[in-house]
């Protein structure tokens, strides 16, 4: 990866560590300017794989609380309650929500994911492929870091 390439993507790191930052107690907003923080968003979005679930902590480990529609995770067949102990071969029992992320990294552990949950007791074993995001999922995302980090005034 050339030096360019590391400070944009650095930059935008910081820009999506920022999108899940809620804003408000401590006041932070995005030090970019609307229109590069916009722009370098989409950039790296455009080339992002996802699973389409959302994930939060549980008693025993991080449990999925929403599977987007028309997503890999939908196909594959993951249900909000499905608990996660399993991705490709790492034991995920008792992960934090960021850890299990980590496990859904094309670049670690590609495409192809074998996912083992467990569905009210039941041991599951579902097979799921990531995907591009949506390129509506992808404005959704953008709008919100947008308005909840950017001054009106900015211009965006």
């Amino acid at each position: 990866m050339n030096v360019n390439r590391q400070g944009r993507l650095a930059g935008v790191l910081v820009v999506l560590a920022a999108m899940s930052s809620p804003v408000g107690a401590e006041g932070r907003k995005c030090k970019a300017p609307a229109h590069e923080c916009e722009a370098q968003m989409r950039s790296i979005l455009a080339d992002k794989m996802y699973l389409g679930v959302t994930l939060a902590p549980g008693r025993w480990g991080t449990v999925i609380t929403d599977v987007d529609e028309e997503s890999p995770a939908e196909r594959a067949g993951l249900d909000a309650g499905d608990r996660i102990i399993g991705i490709n071969g790492h034991d995920c029992r008792g992960k934090s929500p960021s850890q299990i992320k980590r496990y859904l990294n094309p670049r670690d552990n590609g495409r192809d994911l074998t996912i083992v949950v467990v569905r009210l007791g039941e041991l599951l074993r579902l097979h799921a492929r990531l995907a591009p995001l949506p390129p509506e999922r992808i404005e959704q995302i953008v709008a919100n870091h947008l308005a909840k980090q950017h001054d009106d005034s900015e211009g965006h």
